[in-house]
């Protein structure tokens, strides 16, 4: 069995994206099972909104992080 994953710097552009594409077409014969993550910066995003939710929205707002 073959696995991939993808995620963050690697999911991060259209351009990365068509790179990890043409990755997993190179392995026809394996048909590997991939697994993808968050693309780049989300993860972070996403911790910041759950704390955000967690302190019910008390925590500051920093519009250079959305």
């Amino acid at each position: 069995m073959c696995v991939m994953k993808f995620g963050g710097s690697s999911m991060a552009s259209p351009e990365r994206i068509r790179e990890v594409a043409a990755v997993i077409l190179s392995f026809p014969i394996d048909r590997p099972v991939i697994v993808l993550s968050a693309m780049g910066n989300t993860t972070n995003k996403l911790l910041l909104e759950g704390e955000k939710a967690i302190s019910c929205g008390s925590l500051m707002w920093k519009p250079w992080m959305s």
